[in-house]
């Protein structure tokens, strides 16, 4: 019984060690703040159909990010970092296991604890799966539907094609169709090298689409209902619009994305395309996997708005791939384990940093504990296999991790700036009375704006009695055009993104 509960143990733990540590310590940023603001909107204002921010409507993407960010507050009893960011991390926690149990049949047991570990240590995924952004569950949903369509193959075809039906409706909420896109690219290829595509005009599979359609379908149709999002369609085409607007394309910014995009996939996208052979004999589901990752990562590169982490569902096919590699190319794991046991040095020398700078030592002592550990008992590991290359994987990704919260992470706290001008802010006001923020292009900072607060839609629902406006460069004409005189000028704060947020007292 604790045999076969050990490779679920291994996978918690390096989750834990990984996605964890550190989860609430740095402020909010990026799209963080437009999937925790409507969350809060939900909890206070009771519309979980329409997403808010403030009082206006957020209609660009579905809500589920933000009623997974509203669940957590409600069960943590915390508005803060953590509580938002734990979604994402629950989400990667999921999708490891879901893959570590879906593709044991596949793989066997060894490599598809391996291929979990893969996607747990993609450095891509590190990052997002620590942070409330859509992609981590996106890449989830994705994951999932795929592992439990491969794990149907053998099973009922309609367990192969509901199940993967359930995540994908999920998928549909987080983000729209583009999942499909990255599901059938798979899908496609492998039942036609196995000339099984009648499949796709089968009982079981449009059962399986019903079953997305009607999970999408309930919260789409009360939603284009409600007065609210008369605008939603036009909103979700000019989105679309923009990402294919070939008039701003450039190459040069192409091939850099694409740069980026492979670098997110490190390291296992090297064992990817280094391991590959031409032997022509592979099964229909390995050329499957390379041929939909392939393609889909050259049509989301080629589109002109396309960016790096619009791919990072390919996590999921990429930690499959390297699994596959060294399944069915064991003189790999040796290979590979030694270029863990190297970069193991790079932590455990780095974690002699507290004799000399003791900050950060509550992470970085037990990194450098970790990783000599694993060291020494890989040192007396005469033929170090599979196994002991996923025990020593999770505790280089562990050890890697913690020493970034005690080195790096305090580092990027001390230069933070939303809290800092949120606070100012508080000063500059009097207490009790409500700030009026408008065509903010960042509205995260009201995040930590604890006076009260009220984002409107426009100047023009500012109300004349105001007596603080908070609003974007774009609107500052507005403003000195709506209120003249009597709107002085408190505060102007620049964000590193370029944007800058302007604070104004209106005199009565």
């Amino acid at each position: 019984m604790l045999k076969s509960l050990l490779p679920y143990v291994l996978l918690f733990l390096v989750w834990a060690g990984m996605y964890v540590p550190g989860l609430g310590v740095l402020e909010i940023r990026g799209e963080e703040g437009r999937r925790v603001l409507p969350a809060l909107s939900m909890l206070d204002g009771g519309n979980w159909f329409v997403p808010h921010i403030g009082d206006v409507p957020y209609l660009k993407k579905p809500p589920l990010v933000n009623w997974l960010v509203a669940a957590s507050f409600a069960a943590t009893g915390r508005r803060n970092e953590w509580a938002a960011r734990l979604p994402s991390a629950l989400g990667v926690l999921a999708l490891a296991l879901g893959m570590f149990v879906a593709t044991r049949r596949w793989l066997g047991p060894d490599h598809a604890r391996f291929a979990a570990l893969a996607v747990l240590t993609t450095v891509e995924m590190v990052d997002k799966g620590r942070l409330i952004e859509i992609d981590a569950l996106y890449t989830a949903a994705f994951g999932l539907a795929l592992v439990a369509w491969i794990d149907g193959a053998d099973r009922s075809p309609w367990r192969r094609w509901v199940v993967p039906g359930i995540f994908l409706g999920l998928g549909l909420l987080l983000k729209g169709p583009l999942l499909l896109l990255f599901f059938y690219a798979i899908v496609l290829p492998t039942l036609a090298r196995q000339k099984a595509l009648a499949q796709l005009w089968s009982a079981p599979h449009v059962a399986g689409l019903l079953v997305m359609a009607v999970i999408f379908g309930a919260w789409l149709v009360p939603h284009l209902a409600s007065p609210e999002t008369k605008q939603a369609v036009g909103v979700w085409s000019g989105q679309y619009a923009e990402r294919l607007d070939w008039g701003d394309y450039h190459p040069v910014h192409t091939l850099g994305n694409v740069g980026r995009a492979l670098i997110n996939f490190l390291p296992w996208v090297l064992l990817v395309l280094l391991g590959r052979t031409w032997a022509g004999n592979d099964p229909p589901l390995v050329r499957g996997l390379e041929l939909g990752t392939l393609v889909t990562f050259v049509l989301v590169m080629l589109v002109p708005g396309g960016l790096p982490r619009y791919t990072l569902p390919l996590a999921v096919t990429v930690g499959l791939l390297a699994a596959r590699r060294l399944h069915d190319q064991p003189r790999l794991v040796p290979v590979i384990h030694r270029a863990v046991f190297f970069f193991s040095f790079v932590p455990l020398l780095a974690s002699f940093s507290v004799l000399f700078w003791p900050e950060g030592r509550t992470y970085v002592i037990p990194a450098g504990m970790i990783v000599l550990m694993a060291m020494i008992w890989t040192h007396f590991e005469n033929t170090p296999g599979i196994k002991t290359l996923n025990w020593t994987l999770g505790a280089l990704g562990v050890a890697a991790v913690l020493f970034f919260c005690g080195k790096i992470q305090p580092e990027l706290r001390r230069r933070e700036s939303l809290r800092p001008e949120a606070g100012r802010i508080d000063r500059l006001t009097r207490p009790g009375q409500t700030i009026f923020a408008a065509g903010l292009a960042t509205p995260h900072l009201l995040f930590y704006v604890r006076a009260p607060h009220r984002y409107v839609d426009g100047v023009g629902a500012i109300p004349e009695t105001a007596e603080y406006v908070l609003t974007g460069s774009a609107r500052v004409p507005d403003i000195q055009k709506r209120f003249g005189d009597r709107a002085t000028q408190l505060l102007d704060y620049h964000e590193r993104g370029g944007n800058e947020t302007f604070l104004f007292e209106v005199r009565n």
